[in-house]
């Protein structure tokens, strides 16, 4: 219950949320737990059709993917010497991915089922910016509250980690598809 609690302050941009995150090694395990299994049911499908290799990318490209941002975090973190409060922050923002992300992506999912050439236009994908851009803010306004950086650090932890999850999961499969 606290850690909902403090999803619900921190998306509504409410600092005290943070301190309801335990910084822990054993918090932070917990934290990556539902991204986990939600990688491991996706994969059950390549797994039950025998497409071992399928389900082998699948699992490394999404444990890359979750692990991005907190291995840069703490390397800022190290950098602008914040380290003290890396844990905590990182714990607060696993569970907040989680619990945004989600439900967004769902939402985009039944979206892009409704469309008709596979093509988001109109509201949805009016909401689909709007929450984009909900996003960055939120998550450099973790940043900036969960490590006690500036507005400009806070924009360069949020940016680079996507922009290597990008060259680390996303450019591979390109490369991969344009070879074949």
């Amino acid at each position: 219950m606290q850690v909902l609690t403090g999803i619900l302050l921190l998306a509504r941009f409410r600092p005290e949320g943070l301190a309801l995150f335990t910084p822990s090694a054993v918090a932070f395990l917990n934290s990556l737990a539902p991204m986990l299994a939600i990688t491991a049911v996706a994969g059950l499908r390549p797994l039950l059709t025998g497409h071992f290799h399928v389900l082998a990318m699948h699992v490394l490209s999404n444990v890359i993917a979750l692990l991005t941002p907190a291995v840069t975090s703490h390397a800022f973190a190290r950098l602008w010497q914040r380290e003290e409060r890396w844990l905590r922050y990182v714990v607060a923002m696993n569970w907040c991915h989680t619990a945004l992300s989600l439900p967004a992506t769902l939402l985009m999912l039944v979206f892009v089922a409704g469309a008709d050439d596979g093509v988001v236009s109109g509201l949805p994908a009016l909401l689909t910016v709007a929450f984009a851009i909900y996003w960055f803010v939120f998550s450099c306004f973790l940043v900036r509250e969960g490590l006690g950086v500036s507005r400009l650090r806070s924009v360069v932890a949020v940016i680079l980690p996507g922009v290597l999850v990008t060259l680390l999961v996303v450019a591979p499969l390109l490369l991969r598809v344009a070879l074949t």
